[in-house]
């Protein structure tokens, strides 16, 4: 297994760029597509400086990682489709999962999954009225990213 260690420019650029797209999360549940482009942006340079770079850790596991990304394609495409999940959500981190190594990526959507759950278990707990309340899911992939990457690191 191949350790792969983030350059801080890129954890710093990654909070960054996530806590910004949170923030346009919360207040509009949405994410334009300009913003999408920004992500997409973020991804490409990050490629093109490992690649020059010769830090090669984020391809490990690369057929693994498509069979699963082709799975969370097909879970989100579902969840998109009947209403429960916007396509922004998947698209920032179907593109940051370009980048992140697949014990990463899963661990991401782990924690991702369980801080919004507990989030929506207080939200209906507090409110019974608040059954049907949307609730942006960018926060916590960005929890979910930040804290799988600072697992890496400490």
């Amino acid at each position: 297994m191949i350790n792969f260690f983030y350059p801080s420019w890129f954890v710093f650029l990654l909070a960054i760029l996530l806590g910004y797209l949170s923030i346009l999360d919360w207040i509009y549940l949405s994410i334009s597509y300009l913003d999408l482009s920004l992500v997409l942006l973020f991804v490409v340079l990050s490629v093109l400086v490992f690649y020059f770079t010769h830090n090669f850790g984020f391809w490990e596991n690369i057929p693994i990682k498509i069979m699963f990304l082709f799975v969370i394609f097909g879970g989100f495409l579902l969840l998109i489709k009947t209403k429960k999940m916007g396509s922004g959500d998947f698209w920032v981190f179907f593109l940051l999962c370009l980048v992140i190594p697949f014990q990463d990526i899963v661990e991401s959507l782990y924690i991702s999954i369980i801080a919004g759950g507990i989030y929506a278990l207080l939200v209906v707990l507090l409110d019974r009225r608040n059954i049907r309340k949307q609730i942006p899911f960018i926060p916590f992939m960005t929890i979910g990213f930040l804290v799988a990457i600072m697992l890496d690191i400490f």
